[in-house]
């Protein structure tokens, strides 16, 4: 059996999935926060959008590796020999890496040490920001030619992808952050609310670049298809 894949249809698809959570998510806010619910025998924790290891943290990997795989799409269509082609495989490897990243919470590990090397706190206060920021530097370096050279309409799709994903997860987590230290560490409602716009930053980052990837796709082939066996 095989099944077509529609880059809009499966957007929406993604899109309304998100939209899902994002209320089981504020649910739990108001369970917690509105009616001042201690215990809500782990709905808040499962679809928490700031806790790791819950729905939404498995939502957000497959995101994720369905990016990766789609890159490595590319590359297969491509032109095996040309710079162009090695760039998707690159990145294909560093959703991948962030896949993993998402699931086990990596970059959280690097928090202390870089905090406590570089001695730093407000807006950088969660640290791990600055070797993420370097390395997101030295790779839009590597992609920008190769992504500039497909048109202005992929420009500007993975310009939105790019700037909802690193708006959400570098800025808004530098605004989280630099709150966060001020109120001692201290998870309230509006901390929680930083995240909330974080992660739908992220959520909506990466179904705009799912779209972006199928389109292009798309575009060099005849059809996307999911061949069941």
């Amino acid at each position: 059996m095989s099944i077509s894949l529609k880059p809009e249809r499966f957007a929406c698809v993604l899109g309304s999935l998100f939209g899902l959570l994002l209320l089981a998510h504020c649910i739990g806010l108001y369970l917690r926060f509105g009616l001042g619910l201690e215990h809500t025998y782990g709905f808040f924790r499962l679809f928490n959008f700031g806790v790791e290891q819950n729905v939404p943290t498995l939502f957000a990997t497959l995101l994720l590796l369905a990016n990766a795989f789609m890159f490595f799409l590319l590359y297969r269509v491509g032109e095996a020999a040309s710079f162009a082609n090695l760039v998707w495989l690159l990145l294909a490897t560093v959703f991948c890496f962030l896949a993993i990243d998402e699931f086990a919470a990596l970059h959280e590990r690097l928090i202390q040490p870089v905090r406590e090397r570089l001695d730093v706190g407000g807006y950088l206060y969660f640290a791990w920001i600055i070797p993420y920021a370097v390395a997101v530097i030295a790779l839009a370096v590597l992609v920008a030619v190769p992504i500039w050279r497909l048109g202005w309409r992929y420009r500007l799709l993975f310009g939105a992808a790019g700037l909802f994903y690193l708006g959400g997860s570098v800025g808004v987590e530098m605004l989280g952050g630099k709150y966060y230290e001020a109120n001692q560490q201290q998870a309230d409602l509006k901390y929680r609310l930083f995240q909330t716009v974080e992660e739908s930053f992220e959520f909506t980052g990466l179904i705009v670049l799912i779209y972006t990837l199928l389109d292009l796709l798309k575009s060099r082939t005849d059809k996307v298809t999911v061949r069941l066996l």
